[in-house]
């Protein structure tokens, strides 16, 4: 079953709440901390914290053609600019 956090289902307009709030999650970690969450919609696996910048969540994107490279981290900022240029 695929997962979709809030952030996501509210841009899209897709008619229920999400499975998870990005900011919510967020709020819980300590600086420098990340947890495993998938969101299909935005395509992201990781949730995180970083000590660099405590402004909001960054989010790490795997390549799952190559799994053994390291999550590209963006902002949420940045994933929900790039969204809503597809709409």
């Amino acid at each position: 079953m695929a997962d979709f956090s809030k952030q996501y289902c509210e841009i899209n307009n897709m008619g229920f709440d999400g499975d998870f709030d990005i900011i919510e999650e967020w709020n819980k970690l300590e600086p420098d901390h990340a947890v495993p969450f998938i969101c299909e919609g935005f395509g992201f696996t990781w949730i995180a914290k970083l000590e660099k910048d405590l402004s909001q969540p960054f989010l790490g994107i795997n390549d799952f053609n190559f799994p053994e490279r390291p999550p590209e981290w963006v902002t949420l900022d940045e994933l929900i600019d790039e969204q809503n240029k597809k709409m």
